[in-house]
């Protein structure tokens, strides 16, 4: 499996490159009130509405600073691929293969409140764990109610 690296303040997580859509740098996003802290805004993603989640608020409880290398990897929802989810990562350091061994297929260690967190791996590079991209959409996240109606707002160019 193909993974893109990405640093949020010293730790290193990774996302299945398969759900990727295209890494960005970041851009300016219109804040959503009374929305959740880690949902960052949303922004217009070549004529798409697409909500922007700030992974350092969203698992470390700190925004993620905002420096030259600081992106937005775009992903598309796993489950019904309509719609497309920003993270806001420190920064995108490279990708990496996970092969067939043992040390690359990790340990998962789950916790009720972040289901999103998949497998921790050893790799070359240290342990990186798996962001999982489904389980941010997942109905409890309340992502897909905010992704309802994103359509019809009007963000401009």
């Amino acid at each position: 499996m193909l993974i893109l690296a990405i640093r949020i303040g010293d730790q290193t997580y990774a996302v299945p490159t398969r759900w990727i859509v295209e890494v960005v740098p970041l851009v300016s996003l219109r804040p959503v009130p009374q929305a959740p802290s880690f949902l960052a805004g949303v922004c217009n993603y070549r004529g798409r509405i697409a909500p922007v989640i700030d992974l350092g608020e969203l698992l470390n409880g700190e925004p993620c600073q905002r420096r030259l290398s600081t992106r937005i990897v775009f992903v598309e929802d796993p489950v019904s691929q309509e719609h497309l989810l920003g993270l806001i990562a420190e920064g995108v350091t490279e990708t990496l293969e996970l092969g067939d061994d043992p040390d690359h297929r990790g340990t998962t260690v789950r916790a009720e409140d972040t289901p999103y967190l998949g497998a921790v791996v050893q790799h070359e590079v240290g342990l990186i764990q798996m962001v999982e991209v489904a389980a941010l959409m997942a109905p409890e996240r309340r992502l897909p109610e905010l992704l309802v109606g994103m359509d019809a707002l009007e963000l401009g160019p």
